[in-house]
């Protein structure tokens, strides 16, 4: 046993910093920051981070050659690409309701953001009205980045079903952008 665990005041500190982390995240969860979409984000980047991590700790780093490398780079070249598309969406839980949804946002003279406000169940909806800004190709779930970046500027699609629930999708701008060569590539990630 150290001395922190027979210090009183110091075991007492760290159960109440313990239980009040615990009461935020709860608290957290009932006002649906665990659905935003910087925080799933950063997750997402986390989860990639920390199972490569593991993998070179199981000792695959021999596996890791820079022709498999290569290989990887040229089958997935779409997610070094920073052409960026533009979109605003609308998510709700059945399949059902998104067709009647995207029905009623290709008719003509709908405002898309109108329909968002009032069904999207996107806890950030009523802040930006369904708009996701621009991204890259890596920033969305692949189900709704493939739908959207197959879109045409002004085009509404759905139902696109990703782990959210089912999207209705409308494209307002594309950027076209570059996918870099290997060697730049494989020069910032040595960076």
């Amino acid at each position: 046993r150290g001395v922190i665990n027979r210090d009183l005041t110091v075991r007492r500190t760290i159960v109440d910093s313990a239980i009040n982390t615990e009461l935020l995240y709860e608290a957290a969860k009932k006002a649906g920051l665990d659905k935003d979409k910087e925080y799933l984000q950063s997750l997402d980047r986390f989860k990639r981070q920390y199972l490569a991590t593991k993998m070179l700790e199981k000792g695959v780093e021999g596996s890791v050659t820079s022709s498999n490398v290569k290989k990887y780079f040229e089958s997935n070249k779409n997610l070094f690409d920073s052409s960026q598309v533009c979109t605003f969406h609308i998510v709700v839980q059945t399949q059902e309701e998104a067709a009647k949804i995207t029905a009623l946002a290709k008719e003509k003279n709908t405002k898309f953001e109108e329909l968002a406000k009032k069904h999207s169940i996107d806890p950030t909806v009523q802040e930006n009205k369904g708009d996701l800004g621009c991204f890259t190709r890596d920033r969305m779930v692949p189900q709704f980045s493939d739908a959207a970046f197959s879109m045409k500027k002004d085009e509404v699609r759905g139902p696109v079903m990703t782990t959210y629930g089912y999207h209705v999708i409308k494209v307002y701008d594309k950027k076209s952008g570059e996918v870099p060569g290997f060697a730049e590539v494989e020069q910032k990630e040595k960076e």
